[in-house]
């Protein structure tokens, strides 16, 4: 929105900001392929530094791909921590940006992330902001963050237990996708994909989210979506990148891929950050679904199908006991694309239409309309 307030109390310059130039942002996918992603980083950095931020677990579960990395980079320089959203605040982006100051990071430079969401969005505000922007390579290593996060260009840090408050839109130059690290992440982590899997499905691919149904449904859950994930992960990408790329800033269209994530985040930020993100998008999807078929945005049986694939995979619908409405109602008041007093939510809509069909899913409530909502879909649904 244009700043159209005048004054006569100050001098007024007329400076226009450039649109970023577009280039090519390529994203790869293949299955145990590190050996290939090595050689092609180490031809893209050449005799420059790269300075690699890795999430500790990872480290250690893969310490020959490191070693690998150090041998064909002759400037690396390394910081582990470990992952998560409590990683995710202000303290830790100033431990990072000391850091490339004391390794004499250039903006010719390259920084290099190695882990899940955290990292995605963390160094991607480290490498947005250290000497205005330098390279950045992403390695997503969880299954959320291999066809989600890292494809977005958000990068964040939270505020005050507020999720990504403080950030900018910026984009890695290359995403290399190694599906091969999943077969070290913990089942519930995989399941942590799902509900973000199922909703850019709902977003841009019907077919995609009937298979999806499909595939968990008669007891295979989990287990029923492996034969095909590759398949499955690149139909979602390709939706993740259309809408991304159609408004890269997240003025409009965007904002249909956060479906169920103003609960999402509320849920977050009231747990203390203890409740994981994609356990909290599965209860946003379930809940905003649930006001969605009441204002006939959804059909019922797809609010069915929905939940059942949630479920299928051993995720959580239903409303924390232990966090208070009122807790829950406060942090989704102070949602960034709230407007005056009004929440802003954006629920799920008729499977694959939701992006041909905007701004129709977008709704805006009084915070007491949804109090009532949530007192609702707590008697409705346990």
């Amino acid at each position: 929105m244009l700043f159209q307030v005048e004054t006569d109390k100050a001098l007024k310059l007329d400076a226009e900001q450039p649109s970023r130039p577009s280039r090519e942002r390529p994203v790869f996918i293949a299955d145990d392929w590190f050996d290939e992603i090595v050689r092609m980083i180490k031809e893209y950095t050449g005799d420059h530094m790269a300075a690699v931020v890795v999430d500790e677990e990872v480290a250690r579960l893969y310490p020959e791909r490191l070693q690998a990395l150090y041998d064909a980079v002759p400037r690396m320089r390394t910081i582990k921590f470990k992952g998560g959203e409590s990683a995710k605040t202000l303290e830790r982006y100033a431990e990072l940006q000391g850091f490339l100051l004391e390794q004499e990071v250039h903006r010719d430079d390259s920084l290099i992330s190695i882990g899940g969401g955290t990292f995605c969005d963390l160094v991607g505000f480290v490498a947005a902001t250290f000497a205005r922007g330098v390279s950045w390579i992403s390695i997503p290593t969880t299954f959320i963050a291999q066809f989600d996060c890292a494809l977005g260009g958000k990068t964040a840090v939270n505020v005050q237990g507020y999720k990504n408050y403080c950030g900018t839109f910026y984009w890695p130059n290359v995403v290399f996708v190694d599906r091969s690290f999943l077969r070290t992440l913990p089942d519930r982590y995989f399941r942590m994909g799902i509900p973000e899997l199922a909703k850019l499905a709902m977003i841009g691919d019907e077919q995609l989210f009937r298979e999806l149904c499909e595939a968990t449904a008669g007891g295979r859950g989990v287990d029923g979506l492996r034969d095909n994930l590759e398949d499955f992960m690149v139909r979602a990408m390709k939706v993740k990148l259309s809408v991304s790329t159609r408004d890269p800033f997240q003025r409009a269209l965007r904002v249909v891929l956060l479906a169920g994530h103003t609960t999402a985040h509320a849920l977050e930020g009231a747990s203390r950050l203890h409740l994981h993100h994609g356990e909290a998008v599965a209860i946003g999807l379930a809940f905003e679904s649930f006001i969605a078929v009441k204002q006939g945005l959804l059909d019922a049986d797809d609010r069915v199908a929905l939940i059942d694939l949630l479920e299928n995979c051993q995720l959580p619908t239903v409303l924390p006991a232990e966090l208070h409405d009122r807790v829950v109602v406060e942090h989704m008041r102070l949602e960034k694309r709230n407007r005056g007093r009004m929440l802003s939510l954006v629920l799920p809509y008729k499977p694959g239409q939701a992006v041909d069909d905007w701004p129709a899913s977008r709704v805006m409530m009084p915070p007491d309309d949804l109090w009532g909502e949530l007192t609702a879909y707590r008697l409705t649904c346990g």
